[in-house]
């Protein structure tokens, strides 16, 4: 970091985790900040007790606090305020025409930061910082799991676009930036899980008749990647700072006139890179709203997995309960998940940080535990995912530990988060419905109580890949993007007390089609709801209903417990009061 400041004024990182390399490990060492979305600033010459800014969303703001001493914490609404935060940020404290560097900007972010901040001069430092922290493996991810070939895919990708694009314009390439959708086109996998994630750090292009792939260095046996079903696609195995070159010696020798790509997934300095020799065209990525509609074998395998999990899940919850909880801690409860999960064969990793929370720490909507918590005799949050061979996981359930009745005030915030889990988990709504549409299902009986949460409702996940995909999101916020029969969601509304307590309650559901053109849920998730946080009273005719179908389905779907003595008596104690 001194070496920068030797040319800059001040330095601005954004430390999303995105994919094509990682400045996690560098922002962790000047801030200590172990969260995926945030804005650091540290600037030349700050007092020791001032290191710098950071600007996170609402999820990050308690966590920031903690971990980030001697900076400022800025909570923002979304990226656009974040930037904009950043900006007035600029404008006071630094001299006009300062010199800043940047990294891990998308095209989209970086003509945001400087649309209103031309007097300043930006120096992209991301080569700088770029570097695998780990050898990549990469494997074929098998059609038994895929639901289909990469030929198809590429076929079928390259036939939607003819007409749109390619007809449109001469000699045209289009450059994919994100990693995600190029393991799906591909059919291609990490074996080692890289930030939770068996994505690659990955570019290509594709032309009318001819796909280039760049990917890490020794990180493919080719042999095993059939070329002869695949004759038009040229596969380079390059260091990640060769990727901008290798990707100027495409376009030059394939004589690409224009190029199309994602403004919001392109790093900047590639776009800076490229633009010089050839005409650059936004258009979204295309990829991500096929990958995020899951085909037939893709929604078979996610029930297959989802009944593992649960059933792992189950195990944990049983092993909890028949422990004195005052020798638990938050970390112990963390690994002993990865015991149970470690035994069944598709399980390659967590699909994120474990977040095992008790008491006051569940409240912190991202926290993580990185000491050794004794539980408390509270609220104990889970919120834990799983990235198996078929499909991706993500699941949280608050229980209570300890002897005594929980305390009215949280029974009555957690009936409320788990009516409006129930009230979305219910709906029905017609094709083109939102997201921002049904929102206020899930949030209707906290703001009764004038109480609400500040992050999204859902997300979208991927099959074997990220486990929030982007095309989706239940949320305030007006996106665009519609349900969609075979899309896979999350429900995941709760309630947090800042020094107290926190609640959140989330299953996966699949988008089914219904009658007359309709949508509705379907339950992936298969974990029991803790009884003695719900007052019952306080539930509708049609809530207990869905809550007795909801865990017969569970008792049904994990059968295989009935081999585990301890885990499936738990379990029918569990579901029982639901049963009557």
């Amino acid at each position: 970091m001194e070496k920068l400041f030797a040319n800059y004024e001040a330095c601005i990182l954004n430390c999303e985790n995105t994919q094509l390399y990682d400045i996690s490990s560098f922002v962790y060492e000047h801030s200590k900040f172990t969260g995926s979305s945030a804005f650091l600033i540290i600037q030349k010459n700050t007092k020791p007790t001032k290191k710098g800014v950071i600007f996170v969303d609402s999820r990050y703001t308690l966590q920031a606090k903690k971990q980030c001493v001697g900076f400022e914490v800025v909570e923002c609404d979304n990226t656009q305020h974040r930037i904009a935060k950043i900006q007035e940020w600029m404008c006071s404290n630094l001299p006009e025409s300062a010199t800043i560097a940047y990294a891990n900007f998308s095209v989209h972010q970086f003509s945001q930061l400087y649309a209103d901040c031309p007097m300043f001069k930006f120096i992209s430092i991301d080569t700088s910082l770029m570097k695998l922290e780990q050898h990549y493996q990469i494997e074929q991810y098998n059609i038994e799991y895929s639901g289909r070939s990469c030929l198809d895919k590429i076929n079928d990708f390259v036939k939607s676009l003819c007409k749109e694009v390619y007809d449109k314009y001469h000699n045209c390439g289009i450059l994919l930036s994100s990693c995600d959708s190029i393991a799906w086109l591909f059919n291609l996998r990490s074996k080692n899980l890289v930030r939770f994630s068996p994505a690659f750090p990955s570019l290509s292009i594709i032309t009318r008749d001819k796909v280039f792939l760049l990917i890490p260095p020794n990180s493919l046996n080719i042999d095993e990647f059939n070329t002869s079903e695949y004759p038009n696609i040229a596969v380079y195995q390059i260091n990640i700072n060769d990727y901008g070159e290798q990707l100027r010696n495409i376009i030059e020798n394939t004589r690409i006139n224009t190029l199309l790509f994602d403004a919001s997934q392109l790093p900047q300095y590639l776009y800076e890179l490229l633009s010089s020799m050839t005409n650059m065209q936004q258009q979204t990525d295309q990829i991500l709203a096929q990958r995020s509609i899951k085909n037939n074998v893709e929604i078979e395998n996610s029930i297959i997995v989802h009944k593992a999990e649960g059933a792992a899940i189950v195990e944990l919850l049983a092993w909890i309960d028949s422990y004195n909880w005052h020798s638990l801690t938050e970390l112990n409860i963390a690994e002993k998940l990865e015991e149970i999960r470690k035994k069944n064969v598709r399980y390659k990793g967590p699909s994120f940080r474990s977040i095992i929370a008790t008491g006051e720490n569940a409240a912190i909507v991202h926290y993580s535990p990185i000491e050794c918590i004794p539980l408390k005799q509270n609220v104990l949050l889970i919120d834990v995912g799983g990235n198996y061979y078929g499909a991706t996981t993500d699941m949280t359930r608050t229980i209570w530990i300890g002897r005594q009745t929980p305390p009215n005030y949280i029974i009555d915030s957690y009936t409320r988060v788990l009516r409006g889990h129930i009230a979305l988990a219910l709906a029905e709504f017609p094709s083109g419905t939102t997201g921002a549409q049904v929102d206020i299902l899930a949030r209707q009986f906290l703001w009764k109580n004038q109480q609400n949460y500040t992050h999204a409702t859902g997300h979208g996940v991927g099959n074997y890949l990220t486990v929030h995909e982007g095309n989706l999101t239940i949320s305030p916020q007006n996106f665009a993007y519609p349900f969609v029969s075979g899309m896979i969601v999350s429900n995941e509304p709760g309630y947090y007390e800042n020094d107290n307590y926190g609640i959140r309650l989330e299953n996966l559901m699949l988008v089914r089609d219904k009658l007359k053109n309709f949508l509705s849920f379907a339950m992936l998730t298969m974990v029991p709801f803790d009884f003695k946080l719900i007052k019952f009273d306080l539930l509708t005719h049609e809530e207990r209903a869905w809550l007795k179908t909801y865990h017969e389905l569970v008792l049904n779907n994990l059968e295989s417990l009935k081999s585990n003595n301890s885990a499936w008596s738990w379990l029918e104690h569990a579901s029982e009061p639901f049963l009557d």
